[in-house]
């Protein structure tokens, strides 16, 4: 009997001589830099009613982002993933890169970094200390089929996250993807293929400004529509007008950088003015539209006064409305 107990305190004495071993979890974190908010300011969609401009951008946002640094601990391979935070964004559609929204018919794709067309969902390996560059996220509503009137709801998209490749403790957020408020998708018999663009009017130097009587040369472009029915189409212009100075005239940028007595003027590609006080068109000013069809405009550097104009930049935008019968 006393051999028995001491072969059992044996074994438990030796059970206590087992090493207790654990490992210090690979925690992330930002080292230069902080977490990107990137807040997407949306607020209309009009597609075209009958999917006939699928794959067409709606509307778009892009946005600058500054550098970032990151680690996950000296030597420590990481990957940072980029990942829609929405349950509906987790079905691909048949457009390259575009994911559902909670519309049918309304797709989204999103890009960072953009210089390198990484698109979501993407990841990333890297190792020891990192670092993104300076670059710009873009953010795209696409039409991927047939559209009924509703509502993209406000808040998060998606999201960049790093996490350590081994024995992983807490990831970090890269970026945050927000839409600042819900977008309201109105769909039209036309679809807009142009919703936005920017127009370079090139640089001047003031005498030259002046000697060519206060205008430049005129910059051509487009704006392109779809219906998929035959329609009755035109084009309306809101701008910063001054009618003072002519119709046409859009006002520049008020800030101190901004060339004071110098506004843009607008016009129909080799035809006159065209109003940018945010009137309807007339009926005579329609065309009739089937299909796709551009219409054509100019822009050029203008000033009523020239001798009165300083120098600085140029900087200024007009809203472009399309009504359609």
């Amino acid at each position: 009997m006393l051999k028995k107990i001491m072969q059992v305190c044996l074994a438990l004495c030796a059970l206590s001589f087992l090493p207790n071993i654990s490992f210090a979890a690979n925690d992330c974190r930002i080292t230069s830099g902080e977490t990107i908010d990137a807040v997407i300011n949306i607020s209309t969609l009009k597609p075209s009613s009958k999917g006939a401009a699928t794959g067409a951008v709606l509307g778009q946002a892009e946005i600058p982002t500054k550098s970032i640094n990151y680690t996950c601990g000296s030597g420590v391979s990481n990957t940072w993933r980029s990942e829609f935070t929405r349950p509906e964004s987790a079905g691909r559609t048949a457009i390259d890169h575009v994911y559902a929204t909670n519309l049918p018919g309304i797709g989204i794709r999103i890009t960072w970094p953009a210089s390198r067309s990484s698109y979501f969902p993407d990841a990333y390996v890297c190792n020891g200390s990192c670092m993104e560059n300076s670059d710009k996220i873009r953010v795209e509503f696409v039409q991927t089929g047939n559209v009924s009137a509703g509502t993209i709801p406000a808040g998060m998209l998606g999201q960049v996250v790093v996490r350590a490749n081994s024995n992983p403790g807490n990831s970090v957020n890269l970026l945050n993807v927000r839409l600042a408020n819900p977008i309201d998708v109105k769909p039209v018999t036309c679809a807009v293929l142009t919703p936005s663009q920017e127009v370079d009017l090139g640089s001047w130097s003031l005498a030259d400004f002046i000697a060519e009587g206060g205008r430049t040369d005129k910059v051509k472009f487009p704006i392109t529509i779809d219906c998929p029915q035959s329609s009755q189409v035109a084009i309306g212009f809101d701008g910063n007008s001054d009618t003072n100075v002519g119709k046409g005239y859009i006002k520049n940028c008020s800030a101190p950088t901004c060339a004071q007595n110098i506004g843009v003027r607008l016009s129909e590609y080799g035809g006159s003015s065209v109003d940018v006080t945010g009137k309807v068109p007339s009926d005579t000013q329609k065309k009739t539209v089937s299909g796709r069809y551009t219409f054509e405009y100019e822009a050029r550097i203008y000033s009523g006064s020239p001798s009165k104009a300083t120098p600085g930049s140029i900087n200024t935008f007009v809203v472009f409305n399309v009504f359609a019968d």
